[in-house]
Formats: C-alpha cells, sequence, structure tokens
C-alpha cells in the first residue's frame, strides 16, 4: 500500500506517530495471512515490536486501530478539505481524481482492502470509510447545489454518492478487473446528473433558478 505508513491525526506526539507507523506495517502484514477478526492485540504488538501497554494507550482493540488508520488513509487519499468550494465546471473533475485516487489505491493493495471490506471484513473501518465519504461528498454536493434550484437535500446526496463510491471500491476489492477507469466510469453512471456533469448548473438549463448562489 502506497500510502505514509497510516496517516497520524494532527496533534499526535512524535513517539505517537512512531507507534502508529509500527501498528501500521504490522497489521498490512497479518492481514494478508489472515482475517482481521482472527488477528488478537498480543499478535499485532509482537508484529510490530512494541509493548501491549503503549497498544492499549491509544487504541482499545485491533479494530479501534484499524479503523483509525484507514479512514486516516482514505481520508488522505481524498485530499479535499470538507467545505472546498470550486466552481460548478471543476466540481466534476476535482472529485473523480479524488475517487481515482482511492480506486487505484485499493486495486494496488487489493487483498488488504479484499480483507477490510469483505463479508468478514472490519466493520469498524467500513463504516469509519462510510461517515468519511458521507462527510467529503456533502460537502461536494453544497458546493453543486449553490448553483441549482434543485429541491435536493445535500446531507441525503452526500450520504448517497459516499454509498455509491463504497459499492465501486468494493466491487474492485473483491473482483478480478485492473481496470480503475470503467470503474470510475460504473460510479459516474450511479451519481446524479448536476454532480457527475454540471447538468442544472448553468442559467438556462433545467434546474437553474434564477437568484441561486452564482
Amino acid at each position: 500500500m502506497r500510502h505514509n505508513g497510516g496517516m497520524a491525526p494532527p496533534g499526535m506526539d512524535p513517539r505517537g506517530r512512531r507507534t502508529r507507523a509500527a501498528l501500521h506495517r504490522a497489521i498490512l502484514t497479518l492481514i494478508r495471512r489472515k482475517p482481521i477478526s482472527e488477528i488478537t492485540v498480543a499478535e499485532l504488538c509482537r508484529e510490530a515490536a512494541i509493548h501491549r501497554t503503549t497498544f492499549y494507550k491509544h487504541y482499545a482493540t485491533v479494530s479501534d486501530f484499524v479503523g483509525q488508520a484507514f479512514a486516516d488513509v482514505v481520508d488522505d487519499l481524498i485530499a479535499i478539505p470538507p467545505g472546498s468550494r470550486f466552481g460548478f465546471e471543476e466540481t466534476p473533475q476535482v472529485y473523480r481524481e479524488a475517487v481515482r485516487r482511492v480506486f487505484t489505491a485499493v486495486l494496488d493493495d487489493r487483498l488488504t482492502y479484499r480483507r477490510l471490506l469483505g463479508t468478514d471484513g472490519d466493520l469498524r473501518f467500513q463504516r469509519a470509510m462510510a461517515d468519511g465519504l458521507t462527510g467529503r461528498f456533502t460537502s461536494a454536493a453544497e458546493n453543486c447545489l449553490r448553483f441549482t434550484g434543485a429541491p435536493v437535500d445535500a446531507a441525503a446526496a452526500g450520504a448517497a454518492i459516499a454509498g455509491a463510491t463504497l459499492m465501486v471500491a468494493e466491487r474492485i476489492a473483491l473482483g478480478e478487473s485492473d481496470d480503475v477507469e470503467a470503474m470510475i466510469d460504473l460510479w459516474r453512471t450511479t451519481l446524479p446528473g448536476w454532480f457527475a456533469d454540471g447538468w442544472g448548473n448553468r442559467p438556462g438549463e433545467a434546474l437553474y433558478t434564477e437568484g441561486a448562489e452564482a
């Protein structure tokens, strides 16, 4: 996985960052051998060469660590601060590139994400990923909806787009295709027109309302 050893939360002290990085390397090794549900704290700590006491200073369970660490990785891949604002022509491309980074990471380390997103995967990670994607795409929906009079709830739209993104990520992880562009096209077909193409975002188009924010 071509990530920075698991992104540490802002403000984490250097020792905590080293612990997080060691645990991240260890979980990547162990996850190739068995489902996360079968990995114990003791086994993870042995692989990471840290004491269990150190682990418990930061995390309650293996699932707690996995949920936090990999959600941070996905957040780092998206790399769009919540609340970001873009023009109606720019927004679809910005988020398409973010999704390409996520899907490419899943493909590059398919076995790991197969473990995380499969039926025996880690529910905490799956929920953290869904929540993170929902937050980002709610922000994206708010950005797009500034230009249209569409009667759409941004939070509901964000959750729907996040669900579509997670669905395609699961398909990549559990499938055999290595065609990221085809998966991005699949993702795009599930999206509302005002988000995927900026449809309805320009004056004179079906969803445009005079007085909407420019």
